[in-house]
């Protein structure tokens, strides 16, 4: 004969083995998703730091950090494609556009390295100010390299450069969404 337990016996079992909160636990990916919300870019966020769920758990300083190096990873590969352009145009208005611009993007990865190396400081006293401030100048230097494009005839090399430049403002915009919500903490 087959030995069955009886049912209360199994509910009982059960009910007590269950986790003590009634609350979900959330992971790293969840916890990204969540903090994306916050920016103007959620997909964006969501789809561009969710492979680091488990790097940034549920801290939203890690969370900050990530976004500001993944941000700096973007911008870097742009100024790099900038540079190249910048070598190869000889047309006068496109190349003095290019070569502003690249000193433009000079600018913003000083600004965001500065921010990477700060935010190694925890949240101590002026941090989260510091890097509040060197992420928006960035935003401004990418800015300001659009705007250097304004009296260059319209081309694929003014296209992409613009386009690009839109793009990584995109990941500087949630990198300063995610310190934001650091800085409420």
């Amino acid at each position: 004969m087959e030995f069955r337990p009886p049912l209360l016996l199994l509910a009982v079992l059960v009910f007590h083995l269950r986790p003590a909160s009634s609350a979900v636990p959330i992971n790293g990916e969840d916890f990204i998703r969540k903090s994306c919300k916050a920016s103007t870019y959620p997909d964006l966020c969501y789809s561009s730091l969710s492979p680091f769920g488990g790097q940034v758990q549920q801290d939203p300083g890690k969370l900050a950090g990530v976004a500001v190096s993944f941000c700096l990873s973007k911008v870097q590969v742009v100024k790099a494609y900038i540079s190249s352009l910048s070598r190869k145009t000889t047309e006068p208005k496109l190349s003095a556009s290019l070569k502003q611009c690249l000193e433009n993007f000079d600018d913003a990865v000083d600004n965001i390295q500065k921010s990477v190396n700060r935010l190694k400081n925890g949240k101590s006293s002026g941090v989260i100010g510091d890097v509040q401030t060197w992420m928006s100048a960035a935003l401004t230097d990418e800015d300001t390299c659009v705007d250097g494009f304004k009296n260059v005839p319209n081309g694929p090399v003014k296209k992409d450069v613009i386009n690009r430049t839109a793009e990584v403002e995109k990941f500087n915009s949630i990198a300063l969404a995610m310190i934001n919500l650091y800085a409420h903490t």
